[in-house]
């Protein structure tokens, strides 16, 4: 009875270690001319994004971004010229990132211009 009972438990902590901790969080907004998504990994440290543009210049020069929050303080650019449609995306492991927490401010510049929205929880 003891070993059913301690199986059972062994098996409850191996899938709450594995699930409970495997969860992504997913950040999403838009702007006039921009669309943006971020999946933070179970982990923490592993930043997915994607930046696609909506407007309907011919290419995006100068492209820039910086994602700010109270935990993720992050930006990057591209100086050259690039053909619409435009997406940018990325994968970085940032060492020690906590879990980010709302409102994530993005900030966009592009072609001498520059939007900001924000991203929340999808």
């Amino acid at each position: 009875m003891k070993k059913k009972i301690f199986t059972i438990l062994f098996i409850f902590c191996t899938f709450l270690l594995l699930f409970g901790c495997s969860g992504n969080t997913k950040f999403m907004g838009k702007t006039e001319n921009w669309e943006v998504k971020i999946i933070q990994r179970g982990n923490l440290e592993q930043l997915q994004y994607e930046i696609k543009y909506l407007g309907n210049e011919q290419s995006i020069t100068d492209f820039g971004y910086q994602f700010e929050s109270k935990t993720l303080h992050l930006s990057g650019n591209d100086p050259n010229s690039n053909p619409t449609p435009f997406m940018y995306n990325s994968n970085v492991r940032l060492i020690g990132q906590k879990k980010i927490e709302e409102p994530v401010q993005i900030t966009i510049r592009w072609n001498g211009k520059q939007e900001t929205g924000d991203l929340k929880v999808y």
